[in-house]
């Protein structure tokens, strides 16, 4: 009865080893492994207006807004996929496609609508279906540069700051226009420095070169045609009343000017 006994008791402790041995989970296979990266399928896009017709000299800004008679490209950013672009009338199948806004359009919002299919990863995913659409609207309002009159949102005071000075400072922007010469728009840049130094526009300058390209959110300016000792190069974008301004001042060296002197890097608001 003793032997028994203890050879019940032994087969009872040896089946609660086993009932509780951790279970071994399988190894992550390799073809699901990176699992943490997958994303699914998006019909997300860009909206970017250029400063140019022409593709070979255009400069783009992402945008909601644009001004009149400008080209907008749309671009979607899911890559290899089936693109279904719905703009209006005109349905186009191409992952970037480019409309142009007319003076007409001014005052209006137009609907864009991108459908997306694509094989979805069904084992990183296993509910996205590979298929998304999204609308998203553009807005078109007036620009007038011409004049002395001219109307640009950019003119007024920014209270902004640069990593290279101690406190806050106030740039002004100030905008004008010459009918005359090769000289059309101008754009006067005050306290750039944050010390009290402007970058004011002289038409009469040796160079006599200047080129400024607007679009809604963003202004591009290669000019040489400023005050002695002073050019301005570089780009200021505001959006929504904020503004960064990342713009490069340079000195006349020899036959050319030198922009890798001083570079002035700002965030801040338009007040």
């Amino acid at each position: 009865m003793k032997n028994i006994t203890s050879i019940a008791l032994l087969l009872l402790v040896s089946f609660a080893v086993v009932m509780c041995k951790k279970k071994v989970q399988p190894a992550l296979s390799e073809i699901n492994k990176d699992c943490g990266c997958a994303k699914e399928v998006s019909a997300d896009f860009l909206m970017e207006e250029a400063t140019s017709t022409n593709p070979n000299f255009a400069k783009y800004t992402e945008t909601d807004t644009i001004y009149r008679d400008k080209n907008v490209r749309f671009t979607a950013k899911e890559e290899n996929a089936e693109y279904t672009w719905i703009l209006g009338l005109d349905t186009v199948h191409t992952r970037s496609v480019t409309r142009y806004f007319y003076n007409w359009m001014v005052g209006n919002t137009y609907p864009i609508t991108l459908i997306v299919k694509k094989k979805s990863n069904s084992i990183c995913l296993p509910n996205d279906d590979g298929y998304d659409s999204i609308t998203k609207h553009i807005t078109v309002v007036a620009m007038n540069l011409n004049g002395a009159s001219g109307e640009l949102h950019f003119e007024g005071q920014y209270k902004v700051k640069s990593p290279l000075l101690p406190d806050s400072t106030i740039i002004s922007l100030d905008y004008y226009y010459v009918s005359s010469g090769a000289f059309q728009n101008m754009l006067n840049v005050i306290n750039y420095d944050g010390e009290g130094a402007d970058c004011l526009h002289n038409i009469n300058h040796a160079i006599g070169y200047d080129d400024i390209s607007f679009n809604y959110k963003q202004i591009f300016i290669e000019q040489y045609t400023t005050s002695v000792g002073n050019a301005l190069n570089g780009s200021i974008k505001l959006d929504r009343n904020k503004v960064e301004m990342n713009i490069m001042t340079g000195a006349y060296v020899g036959s050319v000017f030198n922009f890798d002197l001083f570079h002035w890097n700002y965030k801040g608001r338009k007040i």
